[in-house]
């Protein structure tokens, strides 16, 4: 899918303020999404730092976080084929189940009179012409879906059923959030709630790597009703002052991404998780249409064919998932084609008709085979080794290459080396001025490596970790 605008002009993967620890390949443990005891396969990152841009090139490339933990499946030996997927708001016309949780939801809020007397006013304030035949706002070619997703919390009207509030918090942890979280874990996910704790919560749902980031508005679309941050947010629901909801997502460059929701089981009725995705497909359309230069897109998590809770992801449309060998986004119905054709196997790439290799094969036997199938991580056409822990650093000099201190220490001696030993004098000004660039580029790496050491050294003293064991990819 072509792109008018680019999330980033900047080529590097990564910023200097992103400290990612490889934590290794993890095999045989339990899947998440279809039960399976021993089923799931992935490499795993813990991040201590992650700007916004870089974990949206990361989501790009098949990673999704977990509170500080990033993971990406291994597609070729995991139990389930998980395919990361997007929507694009732009183009995003609503279903009629999407249209129906809408209007539901707000017939709830506000009351059956009330209701109709908002859909009226809206109407009416836009110019848009009665449907005499439906006046639910169901019908698609009047459906609106800023003024159905925004109708509870902008309307004019003195009296309602409900008093409703929507608010983008912080990612910050409290009890009432917590509570909600308690009784959809157990009475939707059928949870032991000796198992779902405050802590727990905290570290999945709260706790994040990313870092606080201003938008970068256009001067005449800055709006109060939009975050002015980067980061990440609760997106809070309440209904007569109490929380019945809560949306965890990530605003990134290019990106509104779900990373969970739950709710009050007692407003099941209320189609809640549908009413929940059209309002964040609506928050990354206003970034869009708010933010120069950057095209923004709803990333709902992974995509799974088979999986039954995953099947109310297709219903957005037009969705993309990324192809898992070249990572370029191809139309969702264009994968479906793929699995009618080929239903035994539901992994599917699109590079010369490739098609993946015997699943043994995928199996890596070490950490430093993990790394090689971690193509997904880095742009790095090589990595020579790998340390117990791994410092992100942006433009240092070198490509590729994972370095450890003492190899840093060797860079500078050798290059010493070079300054100090005498060279042949001749008169050819050319090889006199060739030497004079070679020796400006040496002391341009000398000071890129000499930041690098101390930069390490210092993220990893304040970390409390073995300086002997960490190691620094220069990108």
């Amino acid at each position: 899918m072509g792109s008018r605008r680019t999330a980033s002009s900047s080529s590097s993967m990564t910023n200097p303020q992103d400290m990612l620890e490889y934590t290794g390949y993890v095999s045989e443990s339990r899947c998440g999404y279809c039960g399976s005891p021993t089923g799931s396969r992935s490499f795993g990152v813990w991040a201590h730092a992650l700007s916004p841009g870089s974990y949206k090139k990361l989501m790009d490339r098949g990673w999704r976080r977990s509170g500080s933990y990033l993971y990406k499946p291994n597609i070729a030996l995991a139990c389930c084929a998980l395919y990361t997927i997007r929507l694009d708001p732009r183009a995003f016309s609503a279903h009629r189940t999407q249209r129906h949780a809408l209007n539901k939801f707000n017939r709830f809020v506000l009351g059956k009179e009330a209701y109709e007397l908002a859909v009226k006013q809206e109407r009416e304030s836009e110019h848009r012409p009665q449907k005499r035949q439906r006046k639910d706002n169901e019908n698609a070619s009047s459906f609106d879906l800023s003024s159905a997703v925004h109708l509870a919390e902008q309307h004019s009207l003195k009296s309602t059923a409900h008093r409703w509030e929507i608010s983008l918090e912080a990612a910050s942890p409290s009890e009432e959030k917590f509570d909600v979280y308690l009784k959809y874990q157990v009475d939707v996910h059928n949870d032991d709630p000796a198992d779902v704790t405050a802590k727990g919560f905290d570290r999945f749902l709260c706790q994040n790597p990313l870092s606080r980031e201003r938008i970068p508005y256009a001067a005449d679309k800055v709006s109060d009703d939009l975050p002015t941050h980067y980061g990440a947010y609760h997106q809070v629901y309440r209904l007569d002052g109490t929380i019945i909801a809560l949306a965890v997502i990530d605003v990134l460059p290019g990106a509104v991404s779900s990373v969970y929701f739950a709710y009050d089981p007692e407003y099941a009725h209320l189609s809640l998780g549908r009413v929940s995705a059209c309002r964040e497909t609506l928050l990354a359309r206003e970034l869009d249409e708010a933010v120069p230069s950057v095209d923004f897109h709803y990333y709902m998590g992974y995509y799974i064919p088979d999986c039954a809770k995953m099947a109310y992801k297709g219903e957005y449309s037009p969705s993309f998932l990324a192809d898992p060998v070249s990572l370029t986004w191809e139309p969702l119905t264009r994968f479906a084609d793929a699995w009618k054709k080929h239903p035994e196997d539901l992994r599917v790439t699109f590079v010369n008709d490739y098609t993946f290799p015997p699943r043994q094969a995928q199996q890596p036997e070490r950490d430093e085979d993990a790394v090689s199938l971690m193509t997904g991580l880095f742009d790095a056409p090589s990595i020579d080794r790998i340390g117990r822990s791994v410092c992100i650093v942006k433009d240092l000099g070198s490509a590729g290459r994972v370095v450890t201190l003492s190899q840093l220490n060797t860079m500078l001696t050798q290059l010493d080396s070079r300054e100090s030993s005498p060279h042949a004098s001749t008169s050819d000004n050319s090889a006199d001025d060739e030497e004079e660039e070679r020796a400006l580029v040496r002391r341009k790496l000398k000071s890129h490596i000499r930041q690098a050491h101390l930069r390490i050294s210092q993220l990893w003293r304040t970390l409390g970790h073995d300086i002997a064991s960490a190691a620094l990819l220069i990108i």
